[in-house]
Parts: structure tokens; C-alpha cells; sequence
């Protein structure tokens, strides 16, 4: 009996430690074998992207983010199609691209790509060049970019400049003497930009950038108003083998300004160029949108056959057409039909629109609500919705965003810069003192965000007793700046001890008591001291100031209002 007990608890603990094998080989292999079909994937796309099959390429691309949605090389490839496609999602995934692959060129795109979608002053732009500045000294491309947003910001010297050093980094790349002289055709010196043309006229047969130099005197004529020249200089371009499919809808532009008759077959002839390329189609259909064809785009990718229509990112492509046709019930239907999968963020904020623009209601919120909850902790999928809620005009959407970013990723401090810049313009000193905190609390070593919390706190009068604290903590650490000196001044008026505030504020030089802010204190304290006629210098320089809080109104204001009983 024993033997038999004995046979039968071996073969039980032989046939767990096969199972448990096989398990194991389960659990273990599992890894392995998505590895391996991720691999595979990924050689798949390439394959077909190299052979100009993006259909194709974009399904292995999406195969391969099935198994691994951090697969970087995959992100980077499907960014980089998004970005030619001039998609919406473009800005997301180039964000998800740094995330997973922090390097300075990733960074550079990323910053590329927020020039086109983001409202001046290009906040993710701006972070990246301020980031990236001092390995950036000798990256050509780090220099371009740069000299890109200074050409957003109207800052043509600093532009100037950002090229300059890119030519001196390459000095025999003639790329850069045409961007320079791209850039000179702007000038409002005739004698300049005539000169620019010459030299871009010039490099049409460099073998190099020719094909680069006839896009840019194309653009430059377009944008002048001289059809008739613009019209020779794509005609060029599209002569050239490399001629693109984007010059090819920059001769559509041509054609209109032209008001040429060729315009209805050439737009059917780059209706068929444009084939089943997702992209083409896309960069197509957004042509027609901005130039007043919404519904010739929306008609075409209407008749797409179903497979292809659904092919990101048309479904968003059309969604904006019927924004433009301003189709609302259409858009609503649309929306109802679809899942956007990673982008399903997108579609519940165009829902949200739809609702609003249908007569408000409920679902305004409600669809803007889930779009927060699907992009939930992506950065690029916030950072896309911000840029919706600048461009649909909803502050209070715009403000939670900035929020949920900065709180979140702290690394983006222009989520945080942009909230100060939308409360100081507003005047919204609740907010400014709420945002300084949050940004106290997480530097508590930042001299400046001190005073700033501290000095808000002061005008609100709000928790006074640390206002006041914090105001002496930084005007003993920092005991010959203007700004903390003036913020520790009023502190001190507000406790009832105004001659020790203005014994503080005569320890600065002259001419800082007459810069902003500090005049508006300076004069505060001489008024409240009786000394009208000193005070009435500081107090004027200070009413000229365009940036004073609706509480420093409020101060300037009692201080001048004419003496004699209240």
C-alpha cells in the first residue's frame, strides 16, 4: 500500500512539474515570441515604406505597436508619416517620440512640428530651443529650427543670426546661403530683397539646392501677388525629378492665384497622383479645405472606398472639412460611426464641438470630459487637445489643460509659463497666486517664485503672517534687488511700519525707484507718509505701466484721489 501511495504521489508531482513547465514555457515564451513578431513587424514596414507601399507600411507599424507600444524606432516611423501627412495627431506622437527617445534630434522634430499646429508664442517650440541651447551651439539643425521660431516671433535679426552659425558650422553647404537669402526676401529694403532674389535665382542650377531655390522664389512671388512669375518658377520645379508631391499642390496655389483655366484638370490630375496614399490624400484634402473647396474634400474622401476612408488620419481630415462646411449633424454622424483607437481622444473632442455648435447641452462637456479621460496621462495627447482649445476658443478647457501638464510632467515649464502668461494678461491675480504656489512648492530654493507667491499673497492679503515671513527671508537673501526690495517694502507698510519700508526702498539707486515695479511702492509709501508732492512723480511713472494687477490699480487709484475728507 505504501509503494502504491508512494507511485501514485510521484506520478502527481511528475505530471505538476510538466504542467508547471508547460506554463512556464507559456508564460516565458510569450515575451519571446511578441518579440519576435514585433521584430517582424517592424522589417515589415520598413520593406514596405522603402517600396512606397504606405497602406501597407502603416499596418505592420501599427502590428508592431501591438506588441510593443514602446517600441521607439516604430513611433518614430509612424510620427514621421503623420508629420508628412500634415495629420493633427502629428504633435502627439512626435511627443511620444521624445518621451521614449529624449535624443536632441527627436527633441528638434518635436519642436518642428509644434511650429505648425501651436498659437504664438509657440510654447513647446520656445522650451526646446531654451533646452536644447547649449548642445545646440554646433547642431546645424538645432540652428534652423531656432531660426524657424524667430521667423514665427517676427525676430528677423535673431533669425539672421541662428543661420549665420549654421553656415558657419557647414561653411560649404549652400542650403544655408538660401535660407539666408529666403529669409532676406522679406526685407522692406527693396535693394536687399532684390539681391536675395538674385542670389536664389543664382542657385537654381546648384545641382544641390535648385530644387530648394526655385520653392523658394515660387513662395516668395505667390505671396507677393506676381502670379505670372510664380507661375515660370513652379513650372521649373515640377520639370525637376525631384519635384515632390508638395510642389505639386503649390502649384495648385499658383494656379489659383492665377486664376488659371488649367486649375479643375490639374486639381482631377492630383486627385489621381494621390492614389491610395493616405498621406497624399490627406495633404490633398487639407488644400481644399484652406482654399475654399471644403466640400470637394469632403465629397472625395466621402467616396473613398470604406477601408482606405477609415485609414488614419483621414477619418480626422474629414472631420475638420465638415468643421469648415460647419455640417455640424454630418460631423455628429461621422463621429458616431468611428473608433479612432489611440486617437479616440480626438473624436470625443470633435464630438464635444459638434454638441456645442448643435446647441450645447450636456454632452459639450460630457464628450470634452472623455477625451480628457482617453488622453489621460500622454502628454502629446493633452498637449494635442490644447491646441483644439486654443484654436475653439475655451479658456477654461485651455487653463485645465496647462494644469493637468504642468502638474504632471513637470520637465514641460511652458504649460506653467503659459497659465502666468494668460493670468497676467487677464489680471487674474487669484490664478497668478495659485500658480506661484504650485510652482513654490515643487522649487522652494527659487528666490523669484518666492517673491512672487509672496507678493500676491500681499495684495490679495492673504495668509499674511507667511507673506510676510517670506517677504523678509528674501529681501535679507537677496538685500540689494529692486523687485524683492520693493516686496518686502510693502509688507512692512502693511503692518503699520511704512518709514521702515521706505527706509528699505531708499537703499536702491534712483533710478531703479523709477522702473516698474517698484514706482508704484515708492510712491504708495510716500502718500501714505504724507509726501504727496514726492510721491506724485513715482505715482505717474507707475500709471503708464501696462501690465499692473487690478489690486495695484486699486492702490494707484486711492492714491490719487484728491485729498480732503472721505
Amino acid at each position: 500500500m505504501d509503494d502504491e501511495s508512494s507511485s501514485k504521489k510521484i506520478w502527481i508531482l511528475g505530471g505538476l512539474v510538466i504542467i508547471l513547465a508547460l506554463a512556464a514555457g507559456y508564460w516565458f515564451g510569450r515575451p519571446t515570441y511578441h518579440r519576435f513578431k514585433e521584430q517582424r513587424s517592424l522589417s515589415q514596414a520598413r520593406t514596405f515604406l522603402q517600396a512606397g507601399d504606405q497602406r501597407a507600411g502603416i499596418l505592420a507599424l501599427r502590428q508592431a505597436l501591438a506588441y510593443n507600444p514602446a517600441n521607439a524606432e516604430a513611433t518614430r516611423l509612424m510620427a514621421g508619416l503623420a508629420g508628412e501627412a500634415q495629420s493633427p495627431v502629428a504633435l502627439a506622437l512626435w511627443q511620444r517620440v521624445v518621451e521614449l527617445s529624449p535624443t536632441p534630434d527627436n527633441r528638434i522634430m518635436l519642436a518642428a512640428i509644434s511650429l505648425r499646429v501651436e498659437q504664438p508664442p509657440f510654447p513647446i517650440a520656445a522650451q526646446m530651443v531654451e533646452d536644447l541651447r547649449v548642445p545646440g551651439e554646433t547642431n546645424v539643425a538645432y540652428q534652423l529650427m531656432a531660426s524657424q521660431l524667430a521667423i514665427k516671433l517676427n525676430r528677423a535679426a535673431e533669425a539672421v543670426a541662428h543661420l549665420e552659425i549654421a553656415a558657419r558650422l557647414e561653411p560649404t553647404n549652400r542650403l544655408h546661403q538660401l535660407n539666408l537669402a529666403t529669409l532676406r526676401l522679406r526685407s522692406g529694403d527693396a535693394t536687399v530683397a532684390a539681391a536675395a532674389r538674385g542670389e536664389l535665382v543664382a542657385l537654381v542650377t546648384n545641382p544641390a539646392v535648385g530644387e530648394q531655390a526655385l520653392r523658394s522664389l515660387t513662395a516668395e512671388a505667390l505671396l507677393a501677388h506676381r502670379p505670372t512669375e510664380a507661375l515660370e518658377f513652379s513650372r521649373q520645379l515640377l520639370a525637376r525629378p525631384r519635384a515632390t508631391f508638395g510642389d505639386q499642390l503649390q502649384h495648385l496655389s499658383v494656379l489659383q492665384e492665377a486664376k488659371s483655366a488649367e486649375l479643375p484638370a490639374s486639381l482631377d490630375r492630383i486627385r489621381e497622383l494621390a492614389g491610395t496614399n493616405a498621406a497624399n490624400i490627406s495633404q490633398t484634402a487639407i488644400w481644399l479645405t484652406g482654399h475654399e473647396r471644403a466640400k470637394a474634400a469632403r465629397d472625395w474622401l466621402a467616396g473613398l472606398p470604406p477601408d482606405l476612408r477609415r485609414a488614419m488620419p483621414l477619418p480626422i481630415v474629414e472631420a475638420d472639412c465638415l468643421v469648415v462646411l460647419r455640417d455640424w449633424s454630418a460631423l455628429e454622424t461621422h463621429l458616431q460611426e468611428q473608433k479612432w483607437k489611440d486617437f479616440d481622444f480626438l473624436r470625443y473632442a470633435y464630438r464635444s464641438l459638434a454638441a456645442e455648435k448643435n446647441g450645447g447641452g450636456v454632452g459639450v462637456e460630457g464628450h470634452w470630459r472623455s477625451a480628457m479621460r482617453e488622453a489621460g496621462e500622454r502628454l502629446g495627447a493633452l498637449s494635442t487637445l490644447l491646441t483644439l482649445a486654443d484654436k475653439w476658443e475655451r479658456p477654461l478647457a485651455r487653463e485645465e489643460l496647462l494644469w493637468r501638464i504642468g502638474n504632471r510632467f513637470p520637465g514641460e515649464k511652458w504649460a506653467f509659463r503659459e497659465l502666468g502668461r494668460a493670468y497676467l494678461a487677464a489680471g487674474n491675480t487669484r490664478g497668478l497666486h495659485k500658480l506661484y504656489g504650485a510652482m513654490f512648492n515643487s522649487s522652494p530654493s527659487d528666490v523669484v517664485l518666492k517673491n512672487n507667491f509672496a507678493a500676491t499673497s500681499l495684495l490679495l492679503k492673504m495668509n499674511l503672517p507667511q507673506a510676510h515671513q517670506f517677504a523678509r527671508e528674501i529681501f535679507t537673501a537677496a538685500p540689494h534687488e529692486p523687485v524683492p526690495i520693493s516686496t518686502y517694502a510693502f509688507s512692512l507698510h502693511l503692518q503699520g511700519k511704512t518709514a521702515a519700508g521706505l527706509a528699505a526702498l531708499q537703499t536702491l539707486d534712483p533710478a531703479a525707484l523709477e522702473k516698474q515695479p517698484v514706482a508704484l511702492y515708492q510712491g504708495l509709501l510716500l502718500w501714505a507718509t504724507g509726501k504727496t508732492s514726492e510721491a506724485a512723480h513715482f505715482l505717474d511713472i507707475a500709471a503708464k505701466a501696462t501690465d499692473l494687477l487690478p489690486e495695484e490699480k486699486a492702490l494707484l487709484a486711492e492714491c490719487k484721489r484728491p485729498a480732503g475728507p472721505r
